[in-house]
């Protein structure tokens, strides 16, 4: 795992203001990794499995901006979690990480919507990267909304200055 100390390439300020959900079944792997997101992030909830990354997801649900969750979890396996999130939120940027590239496990994973994913061993600055990209993207798509918004209301007041 690389550190922070490594050229930084990734937006500080967009991750500084958001909440990550962060899901690790191995301890040390999630005591390292937690222990950098937790300099980088406002806020991070971590779980060492999906029962407990849902629970935190349910409980925190209107902070959480993005969410790094593992895919081979005891008790309830990232797969699992990541349905449950969707009927709630098809949104969420979700990013995978995972130990193996199994092809059957990225088409199941591809129709949760992922936004992307990562195989193990996870590469701190790679991925604060592709968490930084994800999370621009996410403040974009909503900056574009609110001008579509913004247009569609203007719209509407000069249709009806023209009536």
């Amino acid at each position: 795992m690389d550190t922070l100390n490594h050229q930084i390439n990734f937006d500080k300020t967009i991750l500084g203001n958001s909440t990550l959900l962060y899901l690790e079944d191995d301890e040390v792997i999630r005591k390292e990794t937690l222990s950098i997101f937790e300099k980088v992030f406002e806020k991070v909830f971590v779980g060492s499995n999906g029962k407990q990354g849902l629970e935190l997801y349910n409980s925190n649900k209107n902070e959480i901006d993005v969410i790094l969750t593992d895919i081979n979890m005891p008790i309830m396996d990232g797969i699992e979690f990541m349905a449950e999130v969707r009927k709630e939120d098809f949104s969420l940027p979700i990013l995978v990480v995972t130990a193996f590239n199994d092809i059957n496990v990225l088409v199941k994973v591809i129709k949760l919507n992922i936004s992307d994913y990562i195989i193990k061993p996870m590469l701190m600055n790679s991925t604060l990267k592709i968490l930084s990209r994800i999370l621009t993207d996410k403040l974009n798509q909503k900056l574009v909304d609110k001008q579509k918004n913004e247009l569609q209301i203007y719209k509407e007041i000069l249709d009806k200055e023209n009536l």
